[in-house]
């Protein structure tokens, strides 16, 4: 399979009226741009109804932060700090708070949700759709931003368990 490139929003627009006003077919105009089909396809049709045929594409990228910026700057400090005073935090103690707070209670809640359909259709074969159905609540319980945070907390890595201002570095070592 072949990996596709990033269009630019001039290239996008350009296949959306090609299958509008030239009366290309959607897979020709996805073959002749390297523009996904699914994607094009869904472009034309939301062009098709909107009532006043305004193109407009907005890419969907990013994700949502967790921590602010801040707070962001104050547990890498803190990460970095701790590591120079040879208390630093491995990899997995980093990813502990998740487990704790976040990923435990979503296999529980996952498992539970299967095990009562499970007893509610004996001798059925969970589908992927089930799966889904399982995920669903499970997550939304799961992944919250309340939720990360106190797991953050209980584990103790954030907030900094004593002011950065506190930590002492042995042997006269420099901070930065």
């Amino acid at each position: 399979m072949s990996k596709r490139i990033r269009r630019s929003d001039e290239e996008i627009r350009d296949a959306v009226e090609a299958v509008i006003n030239q009366n290309l077919s959607v897979r020709k105009a996805a073959k002749d741009t390297g523009i996904s089909k699914s994607l094009l396809a869904d472009l034309v049709k939301r062009f098709k109804n909107d009532p006043d045929n305004n193109f407009t594409y907005v890419r969907n990228i990013g994700n949502q932060k967790t921590f602010t910026t801040d707070q962001e700057k104050l547990l890498v400090s803190y990460l970095k700090i701790t590591s120079k005073m040879c208390f630093g935090l491995t990899t997995i103690q980093t990813r502990e708070p998740l487990d704790v707070a976040v990923y435990g209670p979503f296999k529980s809640r996952y498992k539970q949700a299967m095990n009562n359909w499970l007893t509610c259709n004996p001798g059925k074969t969970v589908t992927l759709y089930e799966v889904a159905e399982f995920v669903n609540p499970a997550f939304s319980e799961s992944f919250k931003i309340s939720t990360i945070y106190s797991g953050f907390q209980k584990t103790g890595i954030y907030p900094c368990p004593r002011p950065v201002e506190t930590l002492q570095l042995k042997d006269g070592q420099n901070w930065d």
